[in-house]
């Protein structure tokens, strides 16, 4: 659904001057947080938010 998005030029560069990564996110880049929340590791953990955005909410 953002394949045009991310192919416009003038988006990615307002993208690098404001996000504190200077960049989009990478496919597979909340794998790691789907599967905490989906494992036995997460067991303990409840009502919980985890933001995975490059720093956006940073700034």
């Amino acid at each position: 659904m953002t394949q045009d998005l991310l192919e416009d030029e003038a988006f990615n560069q307002f993208i690098a001057m404001s996000d504190p990564m200077g960049r989009t996110g990478k496919p597979g880049e909340l794998d790691t947080a789907l599967l905490m929340f989906a494992s036995h590791h997460s067991s303990y953990t409840t009502g919980q938010l985890l933001t995975v955005d490059g720093g956006w909410i940073a700034i």
